[in-house]
């Protein structure tokens, strides 16, 4: 009996993988956990075990670029990577002298448009275009700093704290780019890290909504934003590592299924609409669900049962009984995994979206 060198291999790396999952899991829940239970993030080794955390989430973004090669996703995974850089940086380069801490607070603020920018560049991620829309998150980044600006200028000074803020109609702005770039995964099995991500980014801007009189407290929360950023990654790793069980017809869920995790709601219904669309078209009888393909039942298939029987039973005993009894066949599995296929050719090369 033969083992195959490449299978070892692949072994190895999985369990590496697993190892330092649960390392870069363990160090960015451990601030979370210190601060809840302890005395808040000032003591130094939890502020380095986030920083550590937050280099680990560098790395798995890092291979998460890798493993996007073809696909439109890659630019949000380039602003991610820059949202978590900043976010070091605001861990690890801290002014403790000044109240309010406002060199953490900028690093935090830019930390937080550019994973703005990385939600909302999932929502133009198709091929042709991605590129241009990457340049408009950019223009976002920008538009996003003059608040910052306008108060720094108006104060005349960088470290005054006070006036790192943002009004409301830029804050009911960016509250409905948190929502609908975070909740665009939550129907996912990205959900817990979505909704870690997306309380962070709105307890940053909770500190940046009229801010007067609380530069003495809001120094050390600062870190909260970074906290998410680590945590959301690193089990966006786990999860994303996690082996798939396909349900039939396979071929078609190991398309579908990993582009609707990887690109979220927004644009997974608008393919599951043109599926449906083009199997009514062509008198195909299965239609696609959020959950995978579905087929009708044999309209030949009987349960075995007169009708004067069936008026004996309850509504929910004959629901049973027709459900274990009538088979569901997907006699257009293969045409329908090739219109999905041609479809997902707008997002990036299909055998990379298979793998993820």
């Amino acid at each position: 009996m033969t083992i195959d060198a490449s299978t070892v291999n692949e072994t190895q790396t999985h369990r590496v993988s697993a190892i330092l999952d649960a390392i870069a899991l363990a160090l960015s829940l451990a601030p979370g956990l210190w601060a809840i239970f302890g005395t808040g993030f000032r003591h130094l080794p939890v502020t380095w075990a986030l920083a550590l955390a937050l280099g680990f989430a560098l790395r798995n973004l890092g291979l998460a670029w890798r493993v996007l090669a073809g696909t439109a996703l890659r630019p949000a995974t380039v602003w991610a990577m820059l949202a978590v850089l900043i976010a070091l940086f605001a861990v690890v380069f801290v002014d403790t002298t000044a109240p309010g801490r406002p060199r953490q607070g900028l690093f935090a603020h830019l930390a937080f448009l550019a994973a703005l920018a990385s939600l909302v560049s999932v929502l133009g991620a198709r091929k042709p275009g991605e590129s241009a829309w990457a340049i408009l998150c950019g223009l976002f980044l920008a538009i996003g700093l003059l608040p910052m600006l306008e108060g720094i200028g108006l104060a005349k000074r960088f470290d005054v704290l006070d006036q790192l803020r943002s009004e409301s109609p830029w804050t009911y702005f960016f509250v409905l780019v948190i929502i609908a770039g975070a909740g665009n995964y939550l129907p996912t099995r990205f959900s817990l890290p979505a909704l870690i991500l997306g309380t962070g980014l709105l307890h940053h801007l909770r500190l940046l909504w009229t801010p007067e009189g609380r530069a003495e407290w809001r120094g050390e929360y600062w870190y909260i934003l970074p906290w998410a950023l680590a945590v959301s990654i690193s089990l966006g790793a786990i999860l994303a590592r996690r082996p798939r069980k396909f349900e039939t017809p396979a071929p078609f869920h190991q398309f579908w299924i990993p582009f609707r995790d990887a690109w979220g709601a927004a644009w997974a219904l608008r393919v599951l609409e043109r599926v449906n669309q083009s199997a009514a078209r062509n008198g195909w009888p299965e239609r696609l669900t959020w959950f995978g393909l579905v087929g009708s039942a044999d309209s030949n298939s009987t349960t075995g049962e007169s009708i004067e029987s069936q008026d004996s039973k309850s509504a929910g005993e004959l629901a049973n009984s027709v459900q274990a009894n009538v088979p569901v066949a997907f006699p257009n599995a293969i045409a329908l995994t090739a219109t999905l296929t041609v479809f997902l050719r707008r997002f990036g090369d299909t055998d990379v979206i298979r793998k993820f």
